[in-house]
């Protein structure tokens, strides 16, 4: 199973890249683009964290604005070696005269076509609702890029974490869990908080109430689910949501609340699309199962 799964994976990233590397037109003036590409730039903070871990600086002509801010990213400092930051717009990707523009489903539009009718390779990273997406998303870009082999060994590393954190957990009883955030929404069956929730060893409360993606719920939907625990997003030093929610008069009688079970995991962490997910789900099992964490053994490890 483990062969067909990696063959699959291989079969995605390769149908991907021969998109990206067909004959495209410049100037007026039909071409092959160069491969592997020298000026990449990244329109998505998944893909800035992606490239960051499998191409040398001198090929990243540019990322996104988001890949120096802290309350996001995961990458600031690797992210100042690289001077070229930009928005999601066409205009200012032009100035950096790339031969391959990472873009993902949500990227704007308008500059997505702008880009395709001036001649400029894209390479549009697939899904995100699950843990396997992210990792075939690696894949494709390591294929697209010319380092396959680095992005094989990024996604073995992940798939040994995962393995070791179900390991962890295996056995251990599966708290009910709700991923909470501001403004009362909740993730549910189809998004990627699911996968995580169900790795690190909990039940995603919100997928057993029927819940399909994100959904707002009310505070008395938020009750009557009575999580053993909630999982929040904070930035790094700030925990005003989470304290927010333990003094809410109206959340009292929840199970995490009387506990003191609202735990805050870094934003950065909880947020990220790429191989760096992989400290959001420790952190959420850590969070989940303090005991199997506080062990000798694993303090040693």
């Amino acid at each position: 199973m483990r062969y067909l799964y990696w063959i699959s994976i291989v079969i995605v990233s390769v149908g991907t890249a021969a998109v990206v590397y067909g004959p495209h037109t410049l100037q007026g003036e039909t071409r092959v683009a160069p491969f592997p590409p020298r000026r990449i730039v990244s329109l998505t903070l998944a893909a800035d964290e992606m490239l960051l871990a499998l191409a040398p600086p001198a090929r990243i002509a540019a990322l996104t604005r988001l890949a120096g801010d802290p309350r996001f990213s995961n990458v600031v400092a690797e992210a100042r070696d690289i001077p070229g930051k930009v928005w999601a717009n066409g205009e200012q990707v032009l100035v950096f005269q790339p031969d391959l523009v990472i873009v993902a489903a949500y990227t704007s539009a308008t500059a997505k076509r702008l880009l395709r009718e001036v001649g400029i390779p894209l390479l549009e990273l697939g899904r995100y609702d699950s843990l396997a997406a992210v990792q075939e998303n690696i894949l494709a870009l390591g294929r697209a890029i010319g380092e396959f082999d680095r992005a094989h060994s990024l996604v073995a590393d992940m798939q040994r974490r995962l393995q070791r954190i179900r390991q962890q957990v295996e056995g251990a009883p599966r708290p009910g869990v709700v991923a909470y955030a501001a403004g009362g929404f909740v993730a549910g069956k189809g998004t990627i908080f699911d996968d995580m929730i169900t790795t690190a060893g909990g039940h995603n409360l919100a997928t057993e109430a029927g819940v399909i993606r994100t959904k707002k719920i009310s505070q008395e939907t938020l009750v009557a689910l009575n999580p053993d625990v909630i999982l929040v997003g904070e930035d790094l030093g700030h925990e005003g949501f989470r304290a927010q929610l333990l003094a809410d008069p109206m959340l009292q009688t929840v199970a995490a609340i009387q506990t003191g079970r609202v735990q805050a995991i870094p934003r950065a962490h909880l947020g990220t699309l790429s191989h760096h997910i992989i400290k959001g789900i420790e952190a959420m099992a850590r969070a989940l199962h303090p005991p199997v964490f506080s062990s000798p053994a694993e303090r040693r490890g």
